[in-house]
């Protein structure tokens, strides 16, 4: 079950529009589908506990009507009064929850900023700084569990006490107002000996689930606002079109969510198919707002995006974006094999089709340099390669989907002259048959 969660919820995740998906933090996405289901789990499985034993103690129960109706119903009685009396330490463990799943994320942030980022805390020599800000959250997450620890014990502590109490009201009632006989009531105790185990069992389990509720509560939400917020889905077969003539932005414009000025106004231009097309402006100008547009990520505001004359729908960008490669300033290399990393981008393809495409990015000749040649792992994020290998591997993955749009965020930025000068030539050989947008911020 815990898996089928994680899975949907991720699922909500990758099928949700590019604000969605892009406004919330890495990290706390990370702790929600690790941590957080997990508590889910914990807290799924202290219901179902909860439900076993209550059925149990409904049993019992039952049982204890067939000896002496009255006298249960006294019984259930101060079992009432005991519950009214744990109310408090419930409200505290929930209390507790929240605390918990606060520093759990901040937890998680920090970890994942820290190694996002090890290389520029390494090179400022301000590693204690990260570990000093980590070791403040786990001593708040110490004292958290540490504090639930003693609430649980105390809540244990009360319970059995009031139990006590409960019990000598109760036989009290029974001998001397109630009149019981003795064997009746040695019968009714022995029951009610069966049910205080489990009526502490049940408490100390509702405490836990409210513990753990928090998560619960936070995954429920994040799926609906995934889910609200899906790319619409195109209807089964309907045609896209392929970028055979040109592509054109007619009117667009278009806002981010809480900013005072739009980030692009009335934008109206053609791109035939097969040139290239820059787009170069200061930061802040709009051409990653534009470029998001131009390969089905963001939906105008206003205006449309036209392929060989036919207005993109909503519903049809997803299937637009299988005709699309983007090659970003920052490239993404799993922590896998070279050819692994190239498949990421098509499952099925030969060798015969990797060489193809390193060759187009000219990152063939170091990629055969390589230990391994293509079974070459190239470490966490392209760890073991230089900046500019580690963009022409990005390129060739962007090749080899052929796509009838390239866009180009400043792919070569990490190149010398050199090998820029080459990528620009395959470059100018590959405009005949994919149309290109490069981005440059200066």
């Amino acid at each position: 079950m815990i898996n089928r969660i994680r899975i949907d919820l991720l699922r909500a995740v990758a099928g949700a529009d590019w604000a969605a998906a892009t406004g919330h933090r890495s990290s706390d996405l990370t702790h929600l589908l690790t941590g957080e289901v997990d508590r889910v789990n914990i807290a799924a499985t202290s219901l179902l506990n909860i439900v076993q034993s209550v059925i149990v103690v409904g049993v019992y129960f039952a049982a204890s009507l067939l000896v002496s109706p009255l006298m249960s119903l006294v019984a259930a009685g101060l079992g009432l009064v005991m519950s009214a009396l744990m109310r408090p330490v419930r409200r505290e463990a929930a209390r507790m929850g929240n605390s918990i799943t606060r520093h759990r994320q901040e937890q998680f942030r920090t970890l994942i900023d820290f190694l996002g980022g090890i290389k520029v805390v390494k090179s400022l020599n301000v590693e204690q700084r990260s570990i000093a800000r980590l070791s403040g959250t786990l001593d708040l997450l110490r004292r958290d569990s540490f504090a639930f620890l003693r609430l649980s014990t105390l809540g244990t502590l009360m319970f059995q006490v009031s139990n006590a109490i409960g019990l000598a009201v109760f036989v009290y009632v029974a001998l001397d107002w109630i009149g019981m006989p003795l064997p009746q009531l040695v019968v009714l105790l022995f029951i009610l000996m069966r049910i205080a185990p489990r009526a502490l069992m049940i408490e100390r389990l509702y405490q836990q689930l409210l513990q753990n509720l928090p998560a619960f509560d936070i995954m429920r939400d994040s799926r609906e606002h995934f889910t609200r917020h899906a790319e619409h889905a195109g209807p089964g077969g309907a045609p896209v079109p392929s970028l055979v003539r040109d592509l054109r932005c007619s009117g667009i414009g278009f806002r981010h969510p809480d900013a005072e000025a739009a980030a692009l106004e009335d934008v109206s231009f053609t791109m035939p198919a097969g040139t290239v097309t820059a787009l170069i402006g200061p930061s802040g100008s709009g051409k990653t707002t534009l470029s998001n547009i131009l390969m089905g990520l963001v939906e105008p505001e206003y205006g449309h995006l036209i392929v060989d004359g036919e207005v993109l729908r909503s519903d049809q960008l997803r299937a637009w974006r299988d005709q699309v490669a983007f090659v970003p300033q920052d490239t993404f290399l799993m922590h896998d094999t070279v050819a692994e990393n190239l498949r990421l981008a098509v499952p099925d393809a030969s060798d015969t089709a990797l060489w193809t495409a390193l060759e187009l990015a000219q990152a063939k000749s170091f990629v055969e340099a390589l230990p391994a040649g293509l079974d070459t792992v190239v470490g966490d994020r392209g760890a073991a390669l230089s900046g500019g290998e580690g963009q022409r591997i990005a390129l060739a993955f962007a090749l080899l989907r052929q796509p009838r749009l390239l866009v180009l965020d400043e792919a070569t930025s990490a190149l010398d002259a050199e090998n820029q000068a080459l990528i620009a030539r395959a470059i100018s050989r590959l405009k005949q048959s994919i149309t290109i947008v490069t981005i440059a911020h200066r």
